[in-house]
């Protein structure tokens, strides 16, 4: 209890922030192979208790490090594949994760959310990134929550110059997709954190 109602907080502070303009973001180098590999660990337990299959499917031609905030791509990932499990009554969620093209040592990289559920109806996807929003269905009552974490993803992919989609059909599942640029891994660059307004 203690730690959902930190991440509630997490989320509302964050929601304020964009707001302002005042989110800031690492710039460090990481991997990208190792932080799937983690958040995948992460979320085992709650894909386990639900009966349903995860599937991690990484190009091995993405590079082996790359330079921006893993903190906010976990936190993306995080939103969004959570929000998947919950919407997910059975089958399955697939993260897919691979490069688009590479320019002037800059990666663009695809990851792409794709689950079994309960699908959105047409009118409602309009909606979805919205914060405070949620999809009522009597099949995911159970299980509540703020209505933050894909309006959050969003407005995070968005202030670090990527963007976000979504394509759903009403009980034929979800898929969404992301596209962010992440600088490729040199012998000169040093760690240092990034404003919101500097993007």
């Amino acid at each position: 209890s203690a730690n959902g109602l930190l991440h509630v907080v997490n989320d509302l502070l964050d929601v304020s922030k964009i707001r302002a303009g005042k989110m800031s973001f690492e710039y460090v180098r990481f991997s990208l192979e190792d932080l799937l590999s983690t958040f995948v660990s992460s979320i085992s337990y709650r894909v386990e208790e639900k009966g349903l299959k995860f599937q991690l499917n990484f190009d091995e031609k993405l590079p082996n490090y790359v330079i921006g905030d893993p903190v906010r791509l976990n936190q993306i990932l995080l939103n969004i594949v959570g929000n998947a499990i919950k919407f997910t009554i059975e089958g399955s969620i697939t993260l897919k994760v691979y490069s688009i093209h590479q320019k002037n040592g800059v990666e663009r990289i695809h990851f792409e959310v794709k689950d079994t559920g309960i699908g959105i109806p047409m009118q409602k996807q309009d909606f979805v990134f919205e914060n405070f929003t949620q999809l009522e269905d009597h099949r995911t009552r159970t299980t509540s929550g703020t209505g933050l974490g894909v309006g959050i993803a969003k407005s995070l992919v968005e202030a670090m110059g990527g963007v976000i989609t979504l394509v759903s059909r009403e009980g034929q599942g979800t898929t969404l997709s992301i596209e962010l640029d992440f600088e490729l891994h040199n012998q000169h660059v040093e760690t240092k954190n990034v404003n919101q307004e500097d993007i």
